[in-house]
């Protein structure tokens, strides 16, 4: 598929690892390139992402309509959201019906902040009756691990930062030959009408890559075809 034709066939860096999602791969790029002065532009529906946006050189771009996501204060973004939780990725609430603007004077008062951390409340089970006491800033903690990706633990960053090292250097090569196979065996017949123009996307030719040193030749080259294999 699809997958096996990128990282095989084109020169696009493809990230994963067994042990990392997703977000974390992409955030991971999207800060080391964003920190070196590069912009960096993110196409996806994941609201999460939003908490990248306090890098001034990161653009999040819904898919939905195609305009980028705004965000006043992305910082409080992420404040907020370890109180809410996530039902969607199973991450509970670390203050049920906290009221918003209880959460603003939280966010900026240190006195707000530290008494609603120490506050608790209790959760009854319908099933089993049983009731449980928690404490919000436990849960707070452990929310802000799950889901800040400023915040991973140091293990997960040792390998956000080796699998990004290796890929950086070790990407695929453009290749006109299996490209048009892909486009051949998935009826892609527009596509590869304009194989040219989708060729520059998918290979380094005429770009020069800091993390590929012999692509400065090809830069320095101009060549002005991407149709052969590099």
């Amino acid at each position: 598929g699809f997958e096996e034709l990128a990282r095989e066939h084109t020169s696009l860096v493809c990230l994963s690892h067994p042990k990392l999602e997703g977000d974390d791969l992409i955030s991971g790029y999207a800060k080391r390139f964003a920190e070196e002065g590069d912009e960096v532009i993110i196409l996806s529906g994941d609201k999460d992402f939003t908490q990248l946006l306090k890098y001034p050189n990161i653009t999040l771009i819904n898919p939905d309509d195609g305009k980028p996501r705004l965000c006043e204060d992305p910082e409080f973004f992420m404040f907020e959201k370890c109180f809410r939780g996530d039902k969607g990725d199973n991450v509970m609430s670390a203050y049920p019906r906290v009221r918003l603007d209880r959460l603003k004077r939280a966010y900026n008062d240190e006195y707000e902040l530290t008494k609603i951390m120490n506050e608790t409340w209790k959760f009854k089970d319908p099933e089993t009756s049983v009731e449980t006491e928690f404490l919000v800033q436990d849960l707070f903690v452990e929310n802000n691990l799950l889901m800040n990706l400023d915040a991973q633990p140091e293990e997960i960053q040792l390998a956000i930062k080796e699998t990004l090292d290796h890929e950086l250097v070790h990407h695929g090569k453009f290749s006109h030959f299996h490209f048009m196979k892909f486009c051949g065996k998935y009826e892609l017949v527009t596509i590869a009408e304009q194989a040219a123009s989708f060729a520059e996307m998918f290979s380094v030719t005429g770009k020069y890559s800091p993390h590929k040193e012999e692509t400065k030749a090809i830069h320095e080259a101009k060549k002005a075809s991407a149709l052969i294999e590099f």
